[in-house]
């Protein structure tokens, strides 16, 4: 999976596969001198997926995780970054 102009694993999709609930990402960026910027993105909401369409929206979701993480390391460039 491309990831900051360089191939990597994803995370592990198994983790996601009995998900019946909501999955968020969340991510606390602390840049010296000023206050801490939290994020809080919802990602894919399973309860909301009927079963036989969860393989496919775990693709989708892995790839918008992967999307937000990227995205947000390259908008903290130097700064500790923390994601769950």
């Amino acid at each position: 999976m491309p990831f900051l102009g360089d191939d990597a694993l994803a995370p592990a999709r198994c983790a996601w596969r009995p998900c019946c609930a909501p999955v968020v990402f969340l991510s606390q960026r602390l840049p010296r001198g000023q206050p801490r910027h939290r994020g809080f993105e919802p990602v894919v909401d399973f309860a909301e997926v009927p079963v036989d369409q969860r393989e496919a929206q775990v693709n989708q979701a892995l790839a918008q995780y992967v999307g937000l993480l990227e995205r947000h390391c390259r908008e903290g460039a130097l700064q500790l970054v923390q994601f769950l």
